[in-house]
């Protein structure tokens, strides 16, 4: 297995140790924690997480996992709920995402170098064609893009008094 494989495999390995332990103990109002006016809160940043998992392996020729309703809840351009209607449980978003990541990896191990530096295997919108020109750019940035919503719940539960990872 080259580097390159290895490095998109440890990315999503990371997220997978703070996934869980993220959310799990959290009660409904502090899920529902704005921290700032036009920030959003935790149920919302994880919900963001699980289908960012689903969009690297989408974009990178795998059929999507996620629920389609999902979309609705976190998809691009969805603001987060305050009364967190509709959302799924925590153990649902935390199975998801563990099975969203699982599937990642296991579709990175059937990756050589140079499927990596392929193309994307559907469109991707202007504004992102440099960040996400290829599939091994698509794993590892949406890989990031899950850190930074992780890193926000950590900053989130540090507001509430609460350990964070």
């Amino acid at each position: 297995m080259s580097r390159a494989i290895e490095y998109c495999i440890m990315s999503w390995e990371l997220l997978v140790g703070w996934a869980g332990g993220s959310i799990k103990d959290m009660s409904k109002d502090e899920l529902l924690f704005f921290p700032s006016e036009k920030s959003n809160h935790a149920w919302w940043l994880f919900g963001r997480s699980v289908l960012c998992a689903d969009i690297a392996r989408y974009l990178t020729d795998s059929p999507a996992m996620t629920p389609n309703m999902w979309q609705s809840l976190f998809g691009p351009g969805v603001s987060p709920s305050v009364t967190g209607e509709g959302y799924p449980s925590c153990e649902e978003l935390i199975a998801q995402f563990e099975k969203n990541v699982d599937a990642v990896i296991a579709s990175i191990k059937q990756m050589s170098d140079d499927q990596l530096n392929e193309p994307p295997a559907t469109e991707v919108p202007e504004s992102l064609r440099d960040f996400f020109s290829t599939k091994g750019k698509i794993i590892t940035g949406y890989a990031y893009y899950c850190m930074c919503f992780h890193g926000q719940i950590m900053a989130i539960r540090r507001m509430l008094g609460k350990q964070s990872w």
